[in-house]
């Protein structure tokens, strides 16, 4: 078997269990493959601050795909090596299309989120606050988003439970033909980032920058913005509770994210075989 030498892993349904947290094993498993010389990557549609927080914690040094891939940062201690925004004249019309829906929706920049079509910004998307260095600023104010948010945005992203406003929203970006990558990582969501920007396009920048090759790659997801990164890698690895499309696309299967299936399965491929290097 060939060894691995980067493994990248989508957060939510994936690394972190259903309560959000990680679990003291899975944290040592993770250390003990970068001490093997592993290359551990945190890849989420959350910004660099709340991924940061989740690295620093478990005593990680490795790289944070960000956003969906749109910045990538070389450790959670910063060094950002790709950012990859929305051209301001498509984000303005992204952002026209999302107001109009009424569904509340986030506009991902650096430093700062803009919330929208809402009475509050939802702080619990994101930490106020980082250990380190490192904040966030929540903002709701339209006007600040049209003024600057609209500029360089990682991505936009629409909640709401009203699955049929959901799908017209979807619809209205389409027939919008902007160049665009829209998908999602749960069902009540939808992301908008340029069409370049996705997990599988990161995990191949990170390869090539560390010279390894796309079969000692390997990558964990379980919804559908993992999708690029599993078929990327050359072990692409489906989560338990993932969607029927991830399993259909992986290479392998995990126990779900509530049995630490990212630990065991690293246990078995890469610190049983002595892999990593």
């Amino acid at each position: 078997m060939a060894r691995i030498r980067i493994a990248a892993m989508d957060m939510d349904g994936t690394l972190l269990r259903s309560d959000k947290s990680i679990s003291d094993h899975t944290a040592a498993v993770l250390r003990a493959c970068e001490e093997k010389g592993m290359k551990v990557v945190l890849a989420s549609g959350r910004g660099f601050e709340s991924i940061r927080v989740y690295s620093v914690s478990m005593g990680l040094h490795g790289p944070l795909v960000c956003a969906n891939g749109a910045r990538i940062e070389e450790s959670p201690d910063g060094g950002t090596l790709l950012e990859n925004c929305l051209p301001e004249e498509t984000s303005r019309r992204v952002c026209e299309i999302m107001l109009a829906s009424g569904i509340y929706f986030v506009c991902y920049t650096r430093g700062v989120n803009y919330h929208a079509n809402a009475d509050s910004a939802r702080h619990g998307l994101m930490p106020g606050a980082a250990p380190g260095r490192f904040t966030v600023r929540n903002v709701l104010d339209r006007g600040a988003l049209l003024r600057d948010g609209v500029k360089k945005p990682y991505k936009y992203v629409a909640f709401t439970e009203d699955l049929p406003a959901l799908a017209k929203l979807r619809s209205a970006l389409e027939e919008a033909g902007l160049p665009v990558n829209v998908s999602s990582s749960w069902y009540d969501n939808l992301e908008i980032m340029t069409e370049t920007a996705n997990k599988g396009s990161a995990l191949r920048f990170l390869a090539e920058r560390y010279g390894i090759p796309r079969e000692q790659t390997m990558a964990f997801g379980d919804e559908r913005n993992d999708l690029e990164m599993i078929r990327y890698a050359g072990w692409g690895v489906a989560m338990r509770n993932g969607s029927d499309e991830i399993k259909r696309a992986a290479r392998l299967a995990a126990p779900s994210n509530d049995e630490d299936g990212v630990a065991a399965t690293l246990e078995e491929y890469v610190l049983k075989d002595g892999n990593a290097q």
